[in-house]
């Protein structure tokens, strides 16, 4: 579409806006225009751990160097969640550990 009310097709042809708009009803094609998804909010945590590690995800000995993160998974259309928490060895990059429990305590 250009600016000055004139539209190009497929074949170059310059038609008018109306014609094109007319012609557009007459075969039926609507546009699909989707709803704008809901901005989420941002939230703070509620508690910040201290930065031991420094971004240095690396181990020299097995057991040394533990991480964790809890990930919460939707399931069902009621809106059920089930979280995962697993603890991973920095050295040899192995599951210790993991709790999957239906609610947080």
């Amino acid at each position: 579409m250009h600016e000055d009310g004139y539209a190009i097709t497929e074949t170059c042809d310059i038609l008018n806006l109306n014609r094109f708009y007319r012609l557009v009803h007459i075969v039926g094609l609507l546009a699909v225009i989707r709803r704008k998804r809901p901005a989420y909010q941002r939230t703070k945590p509620e508690v910040t751990a201290e930065n031991i590690l420094n971004r240095k995800f690396t181990a020299d000995t097995v057991n040394e160097k533990w991480c964790t993160d809890v990930t919460e998974m939707k399931y069902g259309s009621e809106g059920g969640k089930a979280y995962l928490s697993a603890i991973l060895d920095l050295k040899s990059r192995d599951i210790v550990s993991f709790l999957k429990p239906m609610k947080i305590l």
